[in-house]
């Protein structure tokens, strides 16, 4: 009955001891966004070994809508980073959504992506967003992206 076994992970290290194990799965679910590419060095090799990947937080659990004066506690680190991600879309009148789930749409490795709504009208902007096909040069946006797992990581972040 059961037809395909995954894995939802947080750290590229388990993943390492995964496949250093020689566990066999079908499916990796991680996390993937414009701040958070830990896991993009390992996906040739999941794809050499025919493992679906699945992607989640593309919108880093809504923190790129945030107003960056909002941010407190630890967050406050990707003040300047979500300054210039709004400067970036500005410049090319594009959605910052746009932007960010561009550089998840367009890699060919990634085989889903998991969003989560709060609305009718949200799921219906995600839609005409995924249609439109923006495009970022994944280079262009490396200056996005940040190893600090306090920030990136939600159940690190603080007051």
């Amino acid at each position: 009955k059961i037809k395909k076994i995954g894995f939802s992970l947080y750290y590229p290290d388990d993943l390492r001891k995964i496949l250093d194990e020689g566990v066999e799965f079908d499916i990796l679910q991680i996390p993937y966004n414009i701040f958070d590419r830990r896991f993009e060095p390992y996906f040739d090799e999941l794809k050499n070994k025919d493992i679906e990947i699945h992607v989640r937080s593309v919108f880093l659990q809504g923190i790129v809508f945030k107003d960056p004066s909002e941010l407190k506690g630890n967050l406050k680190g990707m003040i300047k980073k979500l300054e210039h991600l709004r400067s970036l879309a500005d410049s090319r009148r594009e959605a910052i959504a746009g932007i960010c789930f561009s550089l998840v749409s367009s890699n060919e490795l990634i085989d889903r992506i998991v969003v989560g709504v709060d609305s009718l009208a949200n799921l219906k902007e995600l839609i005409t967003i995924a249609s439109q096909g923006t495009f970022c040069d994944p280079a262009e946006l490396k200056y996005f992206i940040e190893s600090d797992e306090d920030m990136i990581l939600p159940f690190n972040w603080r007051k």
